[in-house]
């Protein structure tokens, strides 16, 4: 028991870094005006919209943890719900943003109403199916606790769960796979249009930096639910299940932190945030200052 405290300790100190750090992104997002009127930033922000609501289920776990007990069965149950809707909705989020990053780079002929229209419908359909799995986890049988012994979220009816597990991972599967799919197509674009049309083709440095944030979120997150999915029935002893779970935490903190590392904007207005602004100094030579006092 002193471990799952332990453990408990390290979830929520993690977990004390990454939810501000959201916060104060989302909160810059949301408040300037020059962030509002890009769907790729609607798409991050709706994103990190999506991994706050997934840290209550992470929160839940530690309460659990410290407290060494399950407090209630409806606790572990909605902690379950809010992690398995959050891990389906930040995967189709991502690809949100890489099939907008191939619409950009591809230069496809869309009106930005259209667009604007098409990103909106694909919006709802997202919110709809994290909605969707959160009530499918409601069901009994398809319940989720919170298993002291592993320090993690874990199915109840193992038969059941089999099958709700397989669909699950049928349709991640799928959506990473896509993303992977329309990741290369828009390498191979920028590829072959900076070498044909290397006059024309002309690529912003922030477009650029959005498409590497996509892929790296998307990598780190295939790469985890890998582990899950092959290595996690696999896996004994206290220290690998904690290490997973830092790490599989630590995916809701790579949005931000990427924000602030490759978006000049972002980091400026965060770094104003906190009193600290960047000064210019001009230096004025001899003749300068001859010319200006006559």
């Amino acid at each position: 028991m002193i471990t799952s405290i332990l453990v408990g300790l390290l979830y929520l100190a993690e977990l004390s870094v990454i939810l501000p750090l959201h916060l104060i992104v989302l909160m810059i997002l949301l408040r300037e005006k020059e962030f509002n009127g890009l769907i790729a930033y609607r798409i991050m922000t709706q994103m990190s919209v999506c991994e706050c609501v997934q840290m209550i289920g992470y929160l839940l776990g530690c309460i659990m943890s410290l407290c060494q007990s399950t407090i209630h069965p409806y606790v572990g149950m909605i902690g379950g719900c809010i992690l398995n809707a959050g891990w389906t909705g930040v995967v189709l989020f991502v690809f949100l943003l890489t099939l907008n990053r191939f619409i950009v780079f591809s230069e496809v002929k869309l009106r930005a109403a259209a667009q604007k229209t098409l990103f909106n419908v694909l919006f709802s359909v997202t919110w709809m199916v994290c909605c969707s799995v959160f009530g499918i986890h409601l069901i009994p049988r398809f319940n989720q606790e919170y298993a002291l012994s592993k320090n993690t979220y874990w199915f109840v009816d193992k038969v059941a769960a089999t099958v709700v597990s397989y669909g699950e991972y049928v349709f991640i599967f799928v959506t990473l796979t896509t993303t992977l799919a329309l990741c290369l197509c828009t390498v191979v674009i920028i590829i072959i249009k900076r070498n044909l049309f290397s006059e024309k083709f002309k690529i912003a440095s922030g477009e650029i930096k959005l498409f590497v944030q996509a892929f790296i979120i998307f990598a780190y997150m295939t790469a985890i639910r890998c582990v899950w999915q092959y290595l996690g029935p696999l896996l004994s002893g206290d220290f690998a299940f904690t290490a997973l779970g830092m790490a599989t935490i630590a995916v809701d903190g790579i949005n931000p932190l990427l924000y602030i590392i490759l978006n000049r904007s972002i980091r400026s207005h965060f770094m104003r945030m906190f009193g600290f602004q960047k000064t210019t100094v001009v230096e004025l030579s001899s003749n300068n200052k001859t010319n200006n006092s006559q």
